[in-house]
């Protein structure tokens, strides 16, 4: 707050009491001004975060269903194996191997897709900085 040097005159003529009511009307003033400035930048803020947080759970929703859909498929592709293991137990031991080893390779598959998923949910790629 700067005042010229007649308004420092006037503000020193005024009696104590008058001078603190108008130093105080000046800070209320201002303080009303920086609130008005200060209120559409926290409605901006809100809106930033709102789109922030709403990116983040679509990208969260987009890993979910592909790890349900990669999981998923593996399993069944598992169980799959099982029935053909249970059949192939009655046969030879040359299948029954085979499937062993098929299905173990579906079981590791399985793993590095859930450790892959876990890895980006930990470390997920920034936000775009368009949110409009």
């Amino acid at each position: 707050m700067e005042l010229t040097g007649t308004g420092r005159q006037l503000l020193r003529d005024l009696p104590r009491g008058q001078y603190t009511d108008a130093v105080l009307k000046n800070r209320r003033l201002d303080w009303t001004k920086l609130l008005a400035q200060s209120l559409p930048k926290q409605v901006e803020l809100r809106r930033l975060t709102y789109g922030i947080l709403r990116a983040q759970e679509a990208e969260r929703q987009t890993i979910s269903h592909q790890l349900q859909d990669e999981v998923l498929q593996t399993l069944v592709g598992i169980q799959v194996g099982l029935v053909n293991l249970r059949t192939s137990a009655k046969g030879n031991l040359a299948n029954f191997t085979k499937e062993v080893a098929r299905l173990q390779q579906l079981v590791e598959e399985s793993i590095d897709v859930i450790n892959r998923f876990a890895r980006e949910l930990e470390n997920p790629n920034p936000a775009p900085n368009n949110l409009s």
